[in-house]
């Protein structure tokens, strides 16, 4: 039942990003699908960074084993994970079924769903910024 409930975020997550992505423009060379997978691994990392810098400032002795890794390191993961996650979204079409679950919304639901995004993106942003300021000050940058 937790994971459903994962999964249904992350849908509503994806198919949210795709209407963003879709606001941007058509042309003959954009891949919306692709953009809005990318971006929601984007909001999906900058929350987990900043779970991760919580746990700098809650317990900086257990943390700073994450943030010890090379860039190098750090980059190559995330490429690959951005990778992995465009080659499952794109394997047998499974974004499309995502995008026809929330096709059926109406005007209300949309408006909704675009408000609650909004407000998701906004709170991911700051929440980022302060835990990080917060942890930067206590790590005496």
């Amino acid at each position: 039942m937790f994971v459903t409930r994962i999964a249904r975020f992350y849908y509503w997550l994806y198919y949210r990003c795709y209407r963003y992505s879709r606001k941007g423009g058509d042309s003959a060379f954009t891949v919306h699908w692709a953009i809005a997978a990318i971006q929601s691994l984007l909001l999906l990392a900058t929350n987990l960074l900043a779970l991760l810098l919580l746990l700098l400032v809650i317990s900086p002795s257990t943390a700073r084993v994450v943030f010890s890794a090379p860039p190098w390191v750090i980059g190559s993961a995330f490429g690959s994970l951005v990778f992995l996650h465009l080659l499952l979204l794109g394997y047998k079409g499974r974004y499309k079924k995502i995008l026809k679950q929330f096709s059926k919304e109406t005007d209300n639901q949309q408006r909704r769903g675009d408000r609650l995004f909004g407000w998701y993106l906004v709170c991911s942003v700051f929440s980022f910024l302060g835990i990080g300021i917060v942890a930067g000050v206590r790590a005496g940058f």
